[in-house]
């Protein structure tokens, strides 16, 4: 789905270049390359401001002193209204204050990226910038998500997107014989390398106080800095100290990264702190081994064993053991390099990152700019949030996004999915959100709430809008939703490779679209259902359905759902008897077997009427443990001891 042309205004008040300025201009790359206009408001002079002249974007002049700068933010406003920007993004800690004011004064929607890993200023300042002044914030890792939460952030106002690199932009120039010839370095001697500023929460004190160690352990390595900053006269003074002459090579700010990583043999980043540190994104992409401190995002980022090896922050015995494990085992680098670009391309690539970004504009921009991409359709046509749970469904969560490419929004909300869910939604368009699972009842109606547009189509990871659900829904969405707050649809499943047309699968009508200021989750986990304050509209358009993988998943599903309904039914006070393991199951076989037609599916209707049976028995016979669980034995009696045998008690 390409986007109309939409005029992003970004602002970074930020002087110098760095980690956070590159992935500025990667992203406007990518968005330049899928139709969004980006105009750039930095400094005069500044880095960022010369090398967007150099690459071809607008770029704008606005001096921001400081965080109050009333002048830079009339600029700002006036600056936004003149490019015709129709979004803000907050690039920098400073942007997210003065940009946040000059977009709300513009009247325009903005949004910001967090990328510090470390506590935010004080609650009630956090909790205006990123709800205030920032409609969405995007995290670049769970640490920095964390430290918004902590400051009192929603987590619906948190939106994941981590930092990423281009692979196919980190070609070095330079061949590794040549760079290595250029600075001294023989073709054998093991290099270190470093990049970043210099400052102290970097960490180049720690990585010059390891290389000492081994080469007083009687190891030939040469460690070069590249960057510069205000710690490089201390920096410089610790290694004329430790007696490491030209082991120890300061670089200065270098352009040619790539090359320095491929001449090198280990990236070090034993960091105090790190949002989540693009130069190993970078390593890694290029199959270079990493020792990292384990901070911030570098934690999360870096595999330990498997794309490099990570230590205790400010821990110089373990940052030295950890390199001496690197330099004397070739193997061992070489398979950490060999690890790194398919961790890199779980979700740190530059065509993922702007996808979700792309997402995340999409959410926020005005229903009227939302009409106008999705086709011309007329500007007052009430727009539509899909809302999607999920965990572990990298399998289908991508059919599922692609048959709501109709909606105006689609919003997932994860919880912490392990297999790359998250990753893949993001990249197919979606804005994610990653919260703890608290109940299918909560977390549905935490993701109605967090959605953008009032009226939802909430579907489950397994389901599928049918194209003729798809008519009717745009039918209704462009009329305007009339007199009804909400609208039933059949849900036709499948079934070990057959559609399910009789028993009570079918219809097994769902309410699902709905405006959720007249509606609300409700029910009992596991079965929830949607509350309406008056009665629905009927849709006839199937809802496709695919609940089970195999049989054993079927069985699985029971054996946890059953759990789930005992304890619930437990709380509230139900109490089950013996008969109850009969009747109630027997009516489930019935009802699905005879009454409702499942007679018709042949061995499958036989194989899902006695499944019916086996769920309705084993609900009540878990409801019956758990009523026996908490009653005390009748009396004292034969108990068991260890060795096997029966003791009469006293």
């Amino acid at each position: 789905m390409s986007p109309a042309p939409q005029t992003i205004a970004h602002v970074d008040a930020e002087k110098g270049f760095s980690g956070g300025e590159a992935q500025v201009f990667l992203l406007m790359e990518g968005l330049r390359a899928r139709g969004w206009r980006n105009v750039l408001f930095c400094p005069p002079e500044s880095a960022s401001q010369l090398r967007a002249r150099e690459r071809g974007f607008e770029v704008r002049s606005v001096e921001m002193r400081n965080d109050l700068d009333l002048a830079a933010v009339a600029a700002l406003a006036r600056g936004f209204t003149e490019c015709g920007a129709g979004l803000v993004h907050l690039h920098t800690r400073r942007a997210h204050w003065l940009g946040g004011l000059a977009a709300r004064r513009a009247r325009l929607p903005a949004v910001a990226t967090r990328r510090m890993d470390k506590p935010l200023p004080a609650r009630w300042r956090a909790r205006l910038l990123h709800e205030r002044l920032a409609l969405r914030t995007a995290a670049i890792s769970k640490s920095v998500e964390a430290q918004l939460l902590a400051a009192g952030v929603p987590a619906e106002r948190i939106v994941l997107i981590p930092s990423a690199v281009d692979p196919g932009a980190l070609a070095a120039r330079a061949g590794r014989p040549q760079l290595r010839g250029e600075l001294g370095v023989g073709p054998d001697r093991t290099v270190l390398l470093t990049v970043g500023q210099l400052v102290h929460r970097k960490g180049q004190d720690l990585a010059i106080e390891a290389l000492a160690r081994l080469r007083a352990e009687g190891r030939d390595v040469v460690l070069w800095l590249a960057g510069d900053g205000p710690a490089r006269p201390a920096l410089e003074r610790q290694a004329a100290e430790r007696g490491l002459g030209d082991a120890v090579r300061f670089l200065g700010r270098r352009a040619d990264v790539p090359d320095l990583l491929a001449a090198c043999d280990v990236l070090v980043m034993p960091s105090r702190a790190e949002g989540l540190g693009v130069a190993a994104l970078e390593a890694m992409a290029l199959g270079r081994a990493v020792v990292a401190a384990r901070v911030g995002g570098l934690a999360e980022a870096v595999i330990p064993d498997a794309t490099g090896l990570l230590v205790e922050p400010d821990d110089v015995q373990a940052l030295s053991a950890a390199l001496a494990r690197v330099v004397d085992d070739r193997g061992l680098r070489e398979r950490l390099g060999r690890g790194g670009p398919q961790r890199v391309a779980e979700g740190h690539l530059a065509h993922q990152m702007v996808a979700s970004y792309e997402a995340l504009y999409r959410g926020v921009l005005p229903a009227a700019a939302a009409a106008q991409e999705a086709g011309g359709a007329p500007a007052g046509r009430p727009p539509i949030s899909a809302c999607i749970i999920s965990f572990n469904e990298v399998d289908r969560i991508f059919d599922c996004i692609e048959s709501l490419r109709f909606c105006d929004e689609i919003l997932v909300v994860d919880s912490h999915s392990t297999d790359g869910t998250r990753e893949l939604a993001a990249a197919a368009g979606a804005r994610v959100i990653e919260r703890d699972w608290p109940g299918h009842v909560a977390q549905k109606e935490f993701t109605i709430r967090a959605a953008a547009h009032d009226w939802v189509l909430c579907v489950d990871c397994d389901e599928r809008v049918s194209p003729s659900l798809r008519a009717q829904i745009e039918a209704l969405r462009d009329r305007g939703f009339p007199d009804r707050a909400g609208w039933t649809m059949p849900r036709l499943s499948s079934y070990l490779g057959a559609w399910v047309r009789h028993g009570s699968w079918y219809p097994d009508r769902q309410l699902r679209l709905f405006d959720r200021r007249r509606g609300r989750w409700g029910g009992h986990d596991p079965h929830d259902r949607v509350e309406l304050e008056s009665p629905p509209g009927r849709l006839e358009g199937d809802l496709l359905h695919h609940p089970y993988r195999s049989l054993s998943e079927h069985l699985q599903t029971i054996d946890r759902y059953t759990t789930t309904m005992a304890q619930g039914l437990f709380a509230r006070g139900k109490r089950a008897r013996g008969i109850d393991l009969v009747t109630h199951p027997l009516a489930r076989l019935g009802r699905f077997y005879l009454l409702t037609g499942g007679w018709r599916l042949g061995w499958r209707g036989i194989l899902l009427a006695c499944l019916a049976f086996h769920y309705g028995q084993l609900k009540y016979a878990k409801l019956m443990a758990l009523q026996v669980d908490t009653q005390p034995p009748p009396g004292p009696g034969p108990q068991r001891t260890g060795q096997g045998c029966l003791d009469a008690q006293p």
